[in-house]
């Protein structure tokens, strides 16, 4: 027992002796443990843990702003021009430019051939090209999409043919029409194609004596069968009868008598003529005049004569022809708007006006002069005419204005806005006067944007320069660098836009028709030296020529002019210094070796070692090692090119072009 008591009296000390040694942890160290980095659309964080107790804290880091931009070029079609589109890989944020032009015309090589209709055998077929793209029309020379008709087609068999292999048919004749044997069309079912007796004869069977006896018989008209007299509108006759086919023949003819009608002033209704159709207010009517003979009712336009429209008959004793009532507001008389009663289509009113029946405004005090007011008292009318409140008000004049009066600044001035205050009179915030109204200079709108907010990046290409875009970070203003314009109307950049020069053309290979084209970006130079050209210079896609009705035409990025190609000898350095070029070329004075393309043409295993030398003080600027049958090399980045070296492992030929935009 006494062994127990001192162990628990030891346990006790040391538990004692620990709180009071520990005393509050003061965190004055912590160690990082992990950190969550920030985007241009999330927060970061930083979460830290105290050395000594392990207490944590976390330390917010503020979104960039900055995007994370990927570019995709969209080509032009002949139906939209290209873009650029820049989405941000982090948040999705998406930017569109322009980009190149919508193509003039349609691509020839983007036809397709369509049926517009299958040949029969009696009419041709039709087809046309059209633009896959947009389906217009494509012209092509010596094209006219026609396919022949088919002709018609008879079933056929060895030796004599029969009638059912022939389709053949018997139309007897009658008193007046010929009777004939006619086929049928195997593919179109027509039948109306008569036999000659030659073709006939050759059918299986065939009976001349049946074909010959498809002929004319003639009428056998008899004795007279009566005499029919004449009336108003038909003639009279004697009638003969056909006795093989019935048919009748109608013989002196005694002409009709024609109508009689009484058409003068003192025609009665009913008796000399019948009303046809009622007249009204909008529409007129019609009558038809009765024959004084057969009394037939006349159907002859002559005979048929329009009845004049009737007056409208506009009163205010039937409510049922009541369209509008309206009590009187404060302006106003009360009135009452009633529609013609002659005809339910006639759109016909007329108003009657309760003259002296207007109640005059009602004025009652809305606002006190204040800063709201500038200064005046500001009165409403309180009259609600037919469920509508007047809109009416007036403020007493003359009037001083008076301005909000300065209180506390809540924001300060920007580029593009003043500074703001509270109006200590009545609360609103304000923007702060300009410094003719009485504020103060530093108050204003101080218009020094701040662009270092990207807005997005294009890329180059071999046909256009990169670049980036900064937009100011001022949170009204959305103003993009350069989108200022100076006294001169030049673009003002107050950013850099961090310019990329354009890549190579990849004009690989040469084409054989006095032009190059690079395969990348379809930018075409042509041959200035085999003939004449102007700045609006095209060229026919279709048939090559400069004169053309078509409208399928290139337009040139640029010209060429191509020098003589020289030899090089295998393994033989080639130097060249210096290259002559035309007047066209030399009136840029700053043209050295630049601005131009070396194609080289060797064997399909040919190695090229190409080294390019600076004309201002000799230095490589540049070794480019190629493979190739022909190979191509576009000399746009090095404008002051003095010397140029090419060793070849075969005999190979080399040619310069300068390019004149």
């Amino acid at each position: 027992m006494k062994k127990k008591l001192l162990i628990l009296m030891f346990i006790v000390s040391i538990v004692a002796c620990i709180f009071a040694s520990c005393g509050e942890c003061k965190h004055e160290a912590y160690e990082v443990k992990s950190t969550v980095a920030a985007t241009c659309a999330a927060d970061g964080k930083t979460i830290s843990a105290c050395t000594e107790c392990g207490l944590e804290k976390v330390e917010i880091i503020p979104k960039t702003g900055n995007h994370t931009m990927s570019y995709e070029e969209i080509k032009p079609t002949c139906m939209a021009a290209g873009k650029n589109i820049g989405t941000c890989t982090v948040c999705g944020f998406v930017t569109e430019t322009v980009g190149e032009p919508q193509l003039p015309t349609c691509d020839i090589a983007n036809k397709k051939e369509i049926v517009i209709s299958e040949p029969t055998c009696t009419t041709d077929g039709k087809k046309k090209n059209v633009c896959s793209i947009c389906n217009k029309d494509i012209y092509v020379v010596g094209y006219d999409g026609t396919t022949p008709a088919l002709k018609h087609t008879y079933e056929r068999s060895g030796g004599l043919l029969t009638e059912e292999e022939m389709g053949i048919s018997y139309v007897a004749g009658n008193c007046d029409t010929e009777g004939y044997v006619s086929r049928v069309c195997k593919d179109c079912g027509y039948d109306q194609d008569p036999i000659t007796r030659e073709e006939y004869s050759k059918i299986e069977g065939y009976d001349v004596e049946k074909y010959d006896s498809m002929k004319v018989k003639g009428h056998n008209w008899g004795e007279k069968v009566k005499t029919v007299a004449p009336t108003c509108d038909v003639n009279g006759y004697d009638l003969y009868v056909c006795q093989i086919c019935n048919a009748e023949d109608k013989r002196a003819e005694v002409p009709a008598e024609g109508h009689k009608y009484n058409m003068a002033d003192n025609a009665v209704v009913d008796l000399d003529y019948k009303i046809i159709v009622k007249p009204t207010c909008i529409t007129e009517g019609s009558k038809a005049y009765i024959c004084t003979v057969c009394q037939e009712v006349a159907t002859d336009e002559a005979y048929i004569k329009p009845i004049p429209t009737v007056e409208h008959n506009v009163t205010n004793t039937n409510e049922d022809l009541l369209v509008v009532s309206v009590d009187a507001n404060c302006t106003d008389d009360a009135y009452k708007i009633y529609k013609c009663g002659v005809d339910p289509l006639c759109e016909y009113t007329k108003t009657f006006t309760e003259e002296g029946t207007a109640i005059g405004h009602k004025l009652v005090v809305s606002l006190e002069p204040c800063c709201l007011t500038g200064g005046k008292t500001r009165y409403i009318c309180e009259n609600v005419c037919n469920g509508v409140a007047c809109d009416y008000t007036v403020d007493d004049a003359p009037f001083e204005d008076i301005k909000h009066v300065q209180g506390e600044r809540k924001a300060e001035p920007t580029c593009v806005k003043n500074a703001v205050y509270t109006c200590s009179a009545c609360g609103v915030d304000y923007e702060a006067y300009t410094v003719a109204e009485g504020g103060a200079a530093a108050d204003q709108a101080h218009g020094n944007h701040n662009f270092s907010q990207v807005a997005y990046v294009i890329e180059p290409t071999c046909s256009t320069v990169g670049y980036t875009v900064y937009s100011c970070v001022a949170g009204d203003c959305g103003l993009l660098d350069g989108d200022n314009l100076d006294a001169n109307g030049e673009y003002v950049y107050e950013a850099p836009r961090d310019v990329k020069p354009r890549t190579a053309h990849n004009f690989n290979p040469l084409t054989e028709d006095g032009r190059i084209v690079c395969v990348t970006c379809s930018m075409q130079y042509r041959d200035i030296s085999t003939e004449v050209t102007t700045d609006s210079d095209s060229l026919c896609v279709g048939c090559g020529l400069d004169e053309c009705n078509c409208g399928l035409r290139v337009e040139w990025s640029g010209y060429i002019s191509p020098k003589e190609p020289e030899s090089i000898s295998a393994n033989v350095a080639f130097v060249k210094n210096k290259l002559e070029w035309t007047e066209v070329e030399m009136a840029d004075d700053t043209l050295v070796m630049g601005e131009g393309i070396i194609a080289l043409a060797g064997a399909a295993e040919t190695k090229y070692t190409i080294k390019i030398y600076d004309a201002a003080n000799g230095t490589l600027l540049n070794t480019i090692e190629m493979t190739g049958e022909h190979v191509v090399i576009d000399l746009y980045e090095y404008a002051t090119v003095g010397q140029i070296e090419i060793l070849a492992t075969t005999d190979a030929t080399v040619s310069f072009y300068s390019i004149i935009k």
